[in-house]
Protein backbone atom coordinates (compact mmCIF):
# COMPACT_ATOMS: atom_id res chain seq x y z
CA UNK A 1 0.00 0.00 0.00
CA UNK A 2 2.86 2.61 0.45
CA UNK A 3 4.61 1.65 -2.53
CA UNK A 4 1.84 2.27 -4.12
CA UNK A 5 0.99 5.58 -2.44
CA UNK A 6 4.84 7.00 -3.27
CA UNK A 7 4.21 5.94 -7.24
CA UNK A 8 1.49 7.84 -6.81
CA UNK A 9 3.30 10.79 -5.34
CA UNK A 10 6.35 10.57 -7.59
CA UNK A 11 3.46 10.79 -11.14
CA UNK A 12 1.85 13.51 -9.37
CA UNK A 13 5.07 15.70 -8.60
CA UNK A 14 5.64 18.21 -11.42
CA UNK A 15 9.54 17.36 -11.04
CA UNK A 16 8.75 14.33 -13.12
CA UNK A 17 7.57 16.54 -16.34
CA UNK A 18 10.51 18.42 -15.48
CA UNK A 19 13.20 15.61 -15.53
CA UNK A 20 11.50 14.36 -19.11
CA UNK A 21 12.24 18.03 -20.93
CA UNK A 22 15.53 17.39 -19.72
CA UNK A 23 15.78 14.07 -20.58
CA UNK A 24 14.95 14.81 -24.41
CA UNK A 25 18.37 14.84 -25.85
CA UNK A 26 19.93 11.94 -24.10
CA UNK A 27 16.70 9.66 -25.49
CA UNK A 28 17.75 10.52 -28.85
CA UNK A 29 20.69 9.89 -28.80
CA UNK A 30 20.48 6.32 -27.37
CA UNK A 31 17.81 6.43 -30.47
CA UNK A 32 20.47 7.41 -32.77
CA UNK A 33 22.77 4.41 -31.65
CA UNK A 34 19.70 1.80 -30.91
CA UNK A 35 19.47 2.39 -34.69
CA UNK A 36 23.08 2.70 -36.51
CA UNK A 37 24.59 -0.13 -34.36
CA UNK A 38 21.58 -2.49 -33.28
CA UNK A 39 19.14 -1.78 -36.31
CA UNK A 40 16.39 -1.53 -34.13
CA UNK A 41 12.97 -0.96 -35.07
CA UNK A 42 11.76 -0.07 -31.36
CA UNK A 43 14.56 1.71 -29.93
CA UNK A 44 14.84 2.94 -26.43
CA UNK A 45 13.32 6.32 -27.04
CA UNK A 46 10.41 5.35 -28.22
CA UNK A 47 9.85 2.64 -25.24
CA UNK A 48 10.52 6.11 -22.76
CA UNK A 49 8.09 8.38 -24.50
CA UNK A 50 5.68 6.00 -24.70
CA UNK A 51 6.02 4.87 -21.17
CA UNK A 52 5.93 8.46 -20.22
CA UNK A 53 2.63 8.93 -22.37
CA UNK A 54 0.80 6.32 -20.18
CA UNK A 55 1.85 8.25 -17.01
CA UNK A 56 0.50 11.39 -18.71
CA UNK A 57 -2.73 9.64 -19.07
CA UNK A 58 -3.20 8.46 -15.76
CA UNK A 59 -2.17 11.50 -14.67
CA UNK A 60 -4.78 13.40 -16.85
CA UNK A 61 -7.97 11.53 -15.41
CA UNK A 62 -6.66 10.90 -11.91
CA UNK A 63 -3.67 12.51 -10.48
CA UNK A 64 -4.23 16.70 -11.30
CA UNK A 65 -6.40 19.39 -9.75
CA UNK A 66 -6.50 21.50 -12.10
CA UNK A 67 -9.59 23.65 -12.48
CA UNK A 68 -9.75 22.27 -16.17
CA UNK A 69 -9.43 18.91 -15.81
CA UNK A 70 -12.97 18.17 -16.63
CA UNK A 71 -12.89 19.96 -20.17
CA UNK A 72 -9.78 18.38 -20.72
CA UNK A 73 -10.39 14.86 -20.25
CA UNK A 74 -14.00 15.00 -21.43
CA UNK A 75 -11.57 16.75 -24.57
CA UNK A 76 -9.81 13.61 -24.39
CA UNK A 77 -12.33 11.07 -24.44
CA UNK A 78 -14.09 12.43 -27.86
CA UNK A 79 -10.37 12.91 -29.38
CA UNK A 80 -9.19 8.97 -28.47
CA UNK A 81 -12.35 7.78 -29.73
CA UNK A 82 -12.29 9.59 -32.73
CA UNK A 83 -9.29 8.21 -33.77
CA UNK A 84 -9.76 5.01 -32.05
CA UNK A 85 -12.93 4.37 -35.06
CA UNK A 86 -10.77 5.96 -37.75
CA UNK A 87 -8.33 2.73 -36.69
CA UNK A 88 -11.10 0.29 -37.20
CA UNK A 89 -12.36 1.40 -40.19
CA UNK A 90 -9.28 1.37 -42.05
CA UNK A 91 -8.46 -2.29 -40.22
CA UNK A 92 -11.62 -3.18 -42.43
CA UNK A 93 -11.77 -1.13 -45.58
CA UNK A 94 -8.15 -0.04 -46.11
CA UNK A 95 -6.72 -2.54 -48.86
CA UNK A 96 -2.97 -2.61 -47.62
CA UNK A 97 -3.45 -2.55 -43.76
CA UNK A 98 0.00 -2.88 -41.74
CA UNK A 99 -0.63 -3.41 -37.91
CA UNK A 100 2.76 -2.32 -36.40
CA UNK A 101 2.78 0.58 -38.75
CA UNK A 102 -0.61 1.82 -38.33
CA UNK A 103 -0.09 1.61 -34.46
CA UNK A 104 3.56 3.18 -34.37
CA UNK A 105 2.14 6.51 -36.64
CA UNK A 106 -1.34 6.49 -34.91
CA UNK A 107 0.34 6.75 -31.41
CA UNK A 108 3.20 8.77 -32.67
CA UNK A 109 0.64 11.16 -33.58
CA UNK A 110 -1.60 11.08 -30.53
CA UNK A 111 1.43 11.79 -28.22
CA UNK A 112 1.50 15.26 -29.78
CA UNK A 113 -2.01 16.05 -27.83
CA UNK A 114 -1.52 13.66 -24.90
CA UNK A 115 1.74 15.85 -24.12
CA UNK A 116 -0.21 18.81 -24.19
CA UNK A 117 -3.09 17.99 -21.79
CA UNK A 118 -0.83 16.74 -19.47
CA UNK A 119 1.46 19.65 -19.37
CA UNK A 120 -1.27 22.20 -19.83
CA UNK A 121 -2.88 20.74 -16.49
CA UNK A 122 0.74 20.58 -14.77
CA UNK A 123 1.01 24.24 -15.36
CA UNK A 124 -2.39 25.24 -14.16
CA UNK A 125 -2.54 23.13 -11.22
CA UNK A 126 0.63 25.00 -9.66
CA UNK A 127 1.65 28.61 -8.56
CA UNK A 128 2.64 30.06 -11.45
CA UNK A 129 4.91 32.61 -10.38
CA UNK A 130 6.81 29.66 -8.55
CA UNK A 131 7.09 27.21 -11.09
CA UNK A 132 6.57 28.25 -14.39
CA UNK A 133 10.36 30.11 -15.17
CA UNK A 134 11.36 26.43 -14.23
CA UNK A 135 9.61 24.77 -17.44
CA UNK A 136 11.02 28.08 -19.81
CA UNK A 137 14.22 27.26 -18.63
CA UNK A 138 14.12 23.14 -18.57
CA UNK A 139 13.68 23.86 -22.36
CA UNK A 140 16.61 26.24 -22.45
CA UNK A 141 19.14 23.25 -20.93
CA UNK A 142 17.50 20.54 -23.02
CA UNK A 143 19.25 23.02 -26.10
CA UNK A 144 22.34 23.59 -24.63
CA UNK A 145 22.82 20.03 -24.15
CA UNK A 146 21.70 19.22 -27.60
CA UNK A 147 24.53 22.66 -28.70
CA UNK A 148 27.14 21.22 -26.77
CA UNK A 149 26.78 17.60 -28.32
CA UNK A 150 26.86 19.06 -32.01
CA UNK A 151 30.03 21.09 -31.36
CA UNK A 152 31.88 18.37 -29.42
CA UNK A 153 30.91 16.17 -32.39
CA UNK A 154 31.44 18.94 -34.86
CA UNK A 155 35.22 19.19 -33.41
CA UNK A 156 36.18 16.04 -32.98
CA UNK A 157 34.90 14.61 -36.76
CA UNK A 158 32.61 11.89 -34.86
CA UNK A 159 29.02 13.13 -36.31
CA UNK A 160 26.73 11.72 -38.20
CA UNK A 161 26.28 13.27 -42.18
CA UNK A 162 23.02 14.95 -42.28
CA UNK A 163 23.04 13.92 -46.02
CA UNK A 164 24.23 11.07 -47.20
CA UNK A 165 25.28 11.99 -50.59
CA UNK A 166 26.76 15.62 -52.04
CA UNK A 167 25.36 17.94 -49.57
CA UNK A 168 26.91 19.45 -46.42
CA UNK A 169 25.56 19.04 -42.24
CA UNK A 170 26.36 17.60 -39.24
CA UNK A 171 23.96 16.08 -37.12
CA UNK A 172 26.02 14.62 -34.48
CA UNK A 173 25.00 12.20 -32.58
CA UNK A 174 21.52 12.22 -33.28
CA UNK A 175 19.39 10.30 -35.84
CA UNK A 176 17.23 12.42 -37.82
CA UNK A 177 18.39 15.84 -39.35
CA UNK A 178 14.60 17.40 -40.06
CA UNK A 179 13.68 16.38 -36.46
CA UNK A 180 17.18 17.62 -34.93
CA UNK A 181 16.52 21.12 -36.95
CA UNK A 182 12.78 21.12 -36.44
CA UNK A 183 13.53 20.85 -32.34
CA UNK A 184 16.31 23.26 -32.57
CA UNK A 185 14.21 26.13 -34.76
CA UNK A 186 11.56 25.80 -32.83
CA UNK A 187 12.90 26.10 -29.65
CA UNK A 188 15.88 28.84 -30.41
CA UNK A 189 13.05 31.71 -29.58
CA UNK A 190 12.73 30.35 -25.52
CA UNK A 191 17.07 30.25 -25.50
CA UNK A 192 16.77 33.95 -26.63
CA UNK A 193 13.99 35.27 -24.19
CA UNK A 194 16.24 33.33 -21.59
CA UNK A 195 18.88 35.34 -22.83
CA UNK A 196 17.01 38.24 -22.70
CA UNK A 197 15.38 37.56 -19.29
CA UNK A 198 18.77 37.29 -17.53
CA UNK A 199 21.24 39.69 -19.13
CA UNK A 200 20.39 42.52 -16.87
CA UNK A 201 24.03 44.03 -17.01
CA UNK A 202 27.20 43.73 -18.94
CA UNK A 203 28.50 41.05 -16.41
CA UNK A 204 26.05 38.79 -17.19
CA UNK A 205 26.20 38.92 -20.81
CA UNK A 206 27.22 35.51 -20.76
CA UNK A 207 23.75 34.34 -20.73
CA UNK A 208 23.86 35.11 -24.67
CA UNK A 209 26.55 32.09 -24.97
CA UNK A 210 23.58 29.47 -25.38
CA UNK A 211 21.69 31.64 -27.86
CA UNK A 212 25.69 31.38 -29.86
CA UNK A 213 25.87 27.69 -29.44
CA UNK A 214 22.17 26.43 -30.34
CA UNK A 215 22.35 29.05 -33.34
CA UNK A 216 25.49 28.06 -34.15
CA UNK A 217 24.41 23.94 -34.07
CA UNK A 218 21.23 25.08 -35.82
CA UNK A 219 22.92 26.21 -38.75
CA UNK A 220 25.47 23.71 -38.88
CA UNK A 221 23.05 21.11 -39.26
CA UNK A 222 23.04 21.63 -43.26
CA UNK A 223 18.98 22.11 -43.44
CA UNK A 224 16.96 25.07 -44.94
CA UNK A 225 14.72 25.00 -42.24
CA UNK A 226 17.04 25.26 -39.20
CA UNK A 227 19.26 28.07 -40.96
CA UNK A 228 16.23 30.17 -41.89
CA UNK A 229 14.53 29.90 -38.84
CA UNK A 230 17.67 31.18 -37.17
CA UNK A 231 17.65 34.21 -39.35
CA UNK A 232 14.03 35.13 -39.17
CA UNK A 233 14.47 34.94 -34.82
CA UNK A 234 17.72 36.80 -35.41
CA UNK A 235 16.07 39.56 -37.44
CA UNK A 236 13.23 39.92 -34.98
CA UNK A 237 14.26 39.58 -31.87
CA UNK A 238 15.69 43.58 -32.10
CA UNK A 239 12.16 44.39 -33.16
CA UNK A 240 10.68 42.77 -30.45
CA UNK A 241 12.97 44.25 -27.94
CA UNK A 242 12.11 48.12 -29.62
CA UNK A 243 8.79 47.14 -29.09
CA UNK A 244 9.05 46.09 -25.49
CA UNK A 245 10.81 49.37 -25.01
CA UNK A 246 7.75 51.08 -27.00
CA UNK A 247 5.17 48.98 -24.70
CA UNK A 248 7.06 50.09 -21.37
CA UNK A 249 7.13 53.75 -22.19
CA UNK A 250 3.22 54.33 -24.18
CA UNK A 251 1.69 51.76 -20.87
CA UNK A 252 4.13 53.01 -17.92
CA UNK A 253 4.56 48.88 -17.21
CA UNK A 254 7.41 47.73 -15.05
CA UNK A 255 10.31 45.93 -16.74
CA UNK A 256 13.41 43.80 -15.90
CA UNK A 257 14.99 43.66 -18.90
CA UNK A 258 18.02 45.51 -19.67
CA UNK A 259 16.15 46.29 -22.80
CA UNK A 260 19.17 48.58 -24.88
CA UNK A 261 21.95 45.94 -23.64
CA UNK A 262 19.94 43.46 -25.17
CA UNK A 263 19.44 45.39 -28.07
CA UNK A 264 22.42 45.97 -29.01
CA UNK A 265 23.84 42.56 -28.58
CA UNK A 266 20.72 41.28 -30.48
CA UNK A 267 21.51 43.56 -33.57
CA UNK A 268 25.48 42.09 -32.97
CA UNK A 269 24.45 38.58 -33.83
CA UNK A 270 22.21 39.99 -36.93
CA UNK A 271 25.36 41.17 -38.54
CA UNK A 272 27.45 37.81 -36.99
CA UNK A 273 24.56 35.69 -39.14
CA UNK A 274 24.59 37.65 -42.14
CA UNK A 275 28.35 37.84 -42.80
CA UNK A 276 28.49 33.67 -41.85
CA UNK A 277 25.57 33.04 -44.18
CA UNK A 278 27.79 32.89 -47.40
CA UNK A 279 29.66 29.90 -45.96
CA UNK A 280 27.52 27.45 -44.38
CA UNK A 281 26.45 23.92 -44.98
CA UNK A 282 22.24 25.04 -45.77
CA UNK A 283 23.92 28.09 -47.96
CA UNK A 284 25.57 25.73 -49.99
CA UNK A 285 23.31 22.98 -50.23
CA UNK A 286 20.58 25.46 -51.18
CA UNK A 287 22.45 27.46 -53.56
CA UNK A 288 23.23 24.28 -55.34
CA UNK A 289 19.90 23.60 -55.63
CA UNK A 290 18.68 26.94 -57.09
CA UNK A 291 21.32 26.82 -59.63
CA UNK A 292 20.36 23.06 -60.89
CA UNK A 293 16.56 24.44 -61.32
CA UNK A 294 17.25 28.05 -63.33
CA UNK A 295 19.41 25.63 -65.60
CA UNK A 296 16.53 23.19 -65.89
CA UNK A 297 14.03 25.80 -66.35
CA UNK A 298 15.95 27.31 -69.25
CA UNK A 299 16.03 24.32 -71.55
CA UNK A 300 12.61 24.27 -70.50
CA UNK A 301 11.57 27.57 -71.92
CA UNK A 302 11.93 26.58 -75.38
CA UNK A 303 9.55 23.69 -75.15
CA UNK A 304 6.45 25.47 -73.22
CA UNK A 305 4.65 27.15 -76.29
CA UNK A 306 4.34 23.44 -77.77
CA UNK A 307 3.13 21.53 -74.82
CA UNK A 308 0.76 23.99 -74.10
CA UNK A 309 -0.77 23.59 -77.80
CA UNK A 310 -1.09 20.00 -77.24
CA UNK A 311 -1.88 20.05 -73.35
CA UNK A 312 -5.51 22.47 -75.14
CA UNK A 313 -6.30 19.66 -77.74
CA UNK A 314 -6.01 17.28 -74.70
CA UNK A 315 -8.37 19.04 -72.11
CA UNK A 316 -11.13 18.53 -73.75
CA UNK A 317 -11.26 14.79 -74.23
CA UNK A 318 -10.43 14.44 -70.46
CA UNK A 319 -12.52 12.75 -68.11
CA UNK A 320 -13.56 14.24 -65.27
CA UNK A 321 -11.47 12.28 -62.83
CA UNK A 322 -8.33 12.81 -65.16
CA UNK A 323 -9.29 16.61 -64.94
CA UNK A 324 -9.11 16.91 -60.98
CA UNK A 325 -5.43 14.92 -60.77
CA UNK A 326 -4.15 17.26 -63.56
CA UNK A 327 -5.14 20.29 -62.08
CA UNK A 328 -3.78 19.25 -58.90
CA UNK A 329 -0.27 18.40 -60.60
CA UNK A 330 -0.27 21.42 -62.73
CA UNK A 331 -1.04 23.73 -59.81
CA UNK A 332 2.22 22.21 -57.86
CA UNK A 333 4.31 21.59 -61.51
CA UNK A 334 7.06 24.45 -60.13
CA UNK A 335 10.92 23.54 -59.93
CA UNK A 336 11.06 26.40 -57.87
CA UNK A 337 8.41 25.09 -55.66
CA UNK A 338 10.02 21.51 -55.84
CA UNK A 339 13.10 22.95 -54.62
CA UNK A 340 11.59 24.30 -51.36
CA UNK A 341 9.53 21.68 -50.81
CA UNK A 342 11.97 19.27 -51.53
CA UNK A 343 10.05 16.86 -54.12
CA UNK A 344 6.92 16.83 -51.39
CA UNK A 345 4.31 17.82 -54.01
CA UNK A 346 4.56 14.48 -55.80
CA UNK A 347 3.79 12.75 -52.73
CA UNK A 348 1.09 15.21 -52.14
CA UNK A 349 -0.53 14.53 -55.35
CA UNK A 350 -0.40 10.63 -55.05
CA UNK A 351 -2.06 11.15 -51.39
CA UNK A 352 -4.87 13.51 -52.77
CA UNK A 353 -5.56 11.49 -55.66
CA UNK A 354 -6.22 8.89 -53.11
CA UNK A 355 -8.03 11.12 -50.91
CA UNK A 356 -10.73 12.16 -53.60
CA UNK A 357 -11.54 8.13 -54.62
CA UNK A 358 -11.56 6.85 -51.06
CA UNK A 359 -15.11 6.07 -49.63
CA UNK A 360 -16.98 8.41 -47.46
CA UNK A 361 -15.67 6.66 -44.29
CA UNK A 362 -12.18 7.46 -45.10
CA UNK A 363 -12.59 10.82 -45.81
CA UNK A 364 -14.19 11.67 -42.60
CA UNK A 365 -12.35 9.32 -40.39
CA UNK A 366 -9.12 9.04 -42.28
CA UNK A 367 -7.09 7.01 -44.50
CA UNK A 368 -4.64 6.09 -41.97
CA UNK A 369 -0.85 5.24 -42.73
CA UNK A 370 0.48 6.85 -45.63
CA UNK A 371 -3.18 7.03 -47.22
CA UNK A 372 -4.75 3.84 -49.33
CA UNK A 373 -0.53 3.05 -50.65
CA UNK A 374 -0.19 -0.05 -53.43
CA UNK A 375 3.50 -0.87 -53.34
CA UNK A 376 5.00 0.43 -50.30
CA UNK A 377 3.81 3.63 -47.73
CA UNK A 378 4.98 7.12 -48.22
CA UNK A 379 4.06 9.96 -45.97
CA UNK A 380 4.01 13.62 -47.50
CA UNK A 381 6.52 14.46 -44.67
CA UNK A 382 4.15 17.93 -44.70
CA UNK A 383 2.32 17.19 -41.33
CA UNK A 384 -1.08 19.01 -41.47
CA UNK A 385 -1.76 17.16 -44.66
CA UNK A 386 -0.44 14.08 -43.36
CA UNK A 387 -2.81 14.61 -40.33
CA UNK A 388 -5.69 15.08 -42.58
CA UNK A 389 -5.52 12.65 -44.86
CA UNK A 390 -4.49 9.96 -42.10
CA UNK A 391 -7.33 11.34 -39.86
CA UNK A 392 -10.03 12.57 -41.88
CA UNK A 393 -11.83 15.80 -42.13
CA UNK A 394 -13.43 14.63 -37.69
CA UNK A 395 -9.99 13.76 -36.88
CA UNK A 396 -8.27 16.44 -38.42
CA UNK A 397 -10.42 19.30 -36.43
CA UNK A 398 -10.16 17.29 -33.06
CA UNK A 399 -6.09 17.46 -33.86
CA UNK A 400 -6.32 21.34 -34.35
CA UNK A 401 -8.02 22.11 -31.15
CA UNK A 402 -4.76 22.65 -29.51
CA UNK A 403 -3.93 24.89 -32.25
CA UNK A 404 -7.16 27.19 -32.19
CA UNK A 405 -7.45 27.10 -28.01
CA UNK A 406 -4.17 28.98 -28.34
CA UNK A 407 -5.75 31.39 -31.13
CA UNK A 408 -9.06 32.02 -29.42
CA UNK A 409 -7.38 32.37 -25.72
CA UNK A 410 -5.40 34.99 -27.08
CA UNK A 411 -7.87 36.86 -28.99
CA UNK A 412 -10.06 37.40 -25.97
CA UNK A 413 -7.59 37.89 -23.66
CA UNK A 414 -6.22 40.55 -25.83
CA UNK A 415 -8.85 42.54 -25.78
CA UNK A 416 -8.97 42.95 -21.87
CA UNK A 417 -5.13 42.66 -21.16
CA UNK A 418 -4.11 44.92 -23.88
CA UNK A 419 -0.41 45.78 -23.75
CA UNK A 420 0.37 42.92 -21.11
CA UNK A 421 0.46 40.80 -23.84
CA UNK A 422 2.90 42.20 -25.93
CA UNK A 423 5.84 40.94 -23.95
CA UNK A 424 8.76 39.03 -24.50
CA UNK A 425 7.67 36.49 -22.15
CA UNK A 426 4.31 36.31 -24.89
CA UNK A 427 5.69 36.87 -28.29
CA UNK A 428 8.99 34.56 -27.76
CA UNK A 429 6.71 31.63 -27.46
CA UNK A 430 4.23 32.90 -29.79
CA UNK A 431 7.20 32.71 -32.42
CA UNK A 432 8.32 28.94 -31.28
CA UNK A 433 4.68 28.17 -32.16
CA UNK A 434 4.45 29.99 -35.20
CA UNK A 435 7.71 28.52 -36.42
CA UNK A 436 6.63 24.72 -35.70
CA UNK A 437 3.32 25.78 -37.37
CA UNK A 438 5.87 26.87 -40.58
CA UNK A 439 8.04 23.67 -40.33
CA UNK A 440 4.86 21.26 -39.89
CA UNK A 441 2.87 22.76 -42.65
CA UNK A 442 6.27 22.90 -45.34
CA UNK A 443 9.14 20.47 -44.37
CA UNK A 444 6.97 17.94 -41.51
CA UNK A 445 8.84 16.05 -38.43
CA UNK A 446 7.12 18.02 -36.01
CA UNK A 447 3.97 17.27 -34.71
CA UNK A 448 4.28 12.92 -35.62
CA UNK A 449 7.60 12.93 -34.54
CA UNK A 450 7.65 12.36 -30.47
CA UNK A 451 11.11 13.92 -29.90
CA UNK A 452 10.19 17.35 -31.49
CA UNK A 453 6.10 17.24 -30.51
CA UNK A 454 7.09 17.39 -26.68
CA UNK A 455 8.33 20.45 -26.96
CA UNK A 456 5.43 21.98 -29.08
CA UNK A 457 3.16 20.71 -26.62
CA UNK A 458 5.53 22.08 -23.56
CA UNK A 459 5.04 25.79 -25.19
CA UNK A 460 2.30 25.54 -26.09
CA UNK A 461 0.84 24.41 -22.54
CA UNK A 462 3.33 27.48 -21.25
CA UNK A 463 1.63 30.17 -23.57
CA UNK A 464 -2.14 29.07 -22.75
CA UNK A 465 -0.76 28.78 -18.45
CA UNK A 466 0.67 32.27 -18.92
CA UNK A 467 -2.46 33.86 -20.36
CA UNK A 468 -4.50 32.61 -18.21
CA UNK A 469 -2.91 33.06 -15.03
CA UNK A 470 -2.26 37.05 -16.30
CA UNK A 471 -6.14 36.96 -16.50
CA UNK A 472 -6.79 35.67 -13.25
CA UNK A 473 -4.15 38.46 -12.13
CA UNK A 474 -6.18 40.92 -13.90
CA UNK A 475 -9.85 40.09 -12.03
Amino acid sequence: MNKQFNVLNIMKNSNLFLLFIILQPILDVLTAFSIYYFQASITIGLLVRMGFMLISIVYIFFLNNSKYKKIITGYLIVFLTIVGVGFLTNYFIKPNFSLFSELQYTTKSVYFVIMFLSYLLVLTSLNYSSKMDKFQSFIVYSMVIVGVVLLFTQLTGTGFDTYKYNKAGNKGWFYSGNELSAILSICFPMVVLFAVRKTTSLKNSYFWIPVLVVGFAAIMVGTKVGHLAIILVCALTPILLAVELLVKKIGRLSSSINIKLNLIISIAIVIAVAVITPITPAFTNTSGHYSSVAEEIAEESSETEVEADSATEDIAEEPEKEKKENFTAKLLDNKVLSVLLSSRDKYFIKLNNDFIEAPAQQKMFGMGYAGNWEKAPKLIEMDFFDLFYSFGIIGFTAFMLPFLSIVLVSMKQLLRLKLQLIRPNVLFPLMSIALAVGIAFLAGHVLYAPAVSIYVSVILAIILAQITAKSNQTT
